[in-house]
């Protein structure tokens, strides 16, 4: 049964040693719609990049920076600050981790963009503001089918649509369609953006025509060191590794 074990430890090492590697910050806009129940924090592991240590943020608005820490608990010289128009929510009490980062969100219109700036990001994921990095947006919401563009630095990404309230936790990825309908785009509750630079970050959820009273949720982010494997990369990787101790074992069992 040597085979097992080692199947498990370079799974382990193809998908847990891009997280493990990794300087990460992670936020989550954690206040729920008024009258609701108190802030939905992260409190453990979770996201596309498991992570803990989240950093759990208060209020439709916020001027006043506040301090960020990395996924291992270190403080960082990286601040946010944000706005938009209120605060949201799904409705459904959040069954895990992952749910309870797409449970409240930050709400927008079609007049008004919800905002996020992260000033002073640390060497370890931005360098000097060359190095590229890559940003994690999640996007549940509370109805599916809404959507809009993210304008990340100043580079606009067109045109997404939320799949909807994500109680279960399942992380499922966006992918874009046409610019300004979303005709064409795969429905998700995160989406993947890399080759980000600048030590300081502005995510813009830009809220389109796209769906019923339109919206573009911010649930919260991920800011990550480098470029994020694609889902079919990582399925790759641990097919390669699978096929590479299937060949060792049936080696084994001729010898």
């Amino acid at each position: 049964m040597k085979w097992k074990a080692l199947l498990a430890a370079l799974v382990a090492i193809g998908l847990g040693g891009r997280a493990a590697s990794a300087d990460v910050i992670g936020v989550n806009f954690a206040t729920q719609r008024a009258g609701n129940a108190a802030d939905t924090n992260v409190t453990g592991t979770a996201g596309v990049i498991a992570q803990a240590n989240w950093n759990n943020m208060s209020g439709a608005t916020q001027a006043t920076a506040q301090s960020l820490i990395l996924s291992n608990g270190s403080p960082t010289s990286a601040t946010i600050t944000w706005s938009s128009t209120n605060t949201w929510d799904t409705g459904a009490a959040p069954a895990n981790q992952n749910a309870s980062l797409m449970h409240a969100y930050l709400d927008n219109t079609l007049a008004t963009n919800s905002i996020a700036t992260v000033t002073g990001l640390p060497a370890s994921i931005a360098g000097t503001g060359t190095t590229p990095y890559s940003v994690i947006v999640y996007m549940a919401g509370d109805t599916a089918g809404r959507g809009g563009s993210w304008n990340i630095n100043g580079t606009v990404f067109s045109s997404y649509v939320s799949k909807g309230p994500s109680g279960d936790g399942v992380l499922v990825q966006a992918l874009p369609g046409a610019a300004g309908t979303g005709v064409g785009a795969t429905p998700g509750n995160y989406a993947v953006f890399t080759g980000i630079t600048g030590t300081t970050l502005t995510i813009r959820a830009v809220a389109e025509s796209i769906g019923s009273n339109q919206r573009l949720p911010l649930d919260g982010f991920q800011v990550v060191t480098g470029t994020v494997p694609e889902p079919t990369g990582i399925g790759m990787v641990g097919a390669g590794l699978l096929v590479a101790v299937s060949r060792r074992r049936r080696a084994s069992q001729a010898a």
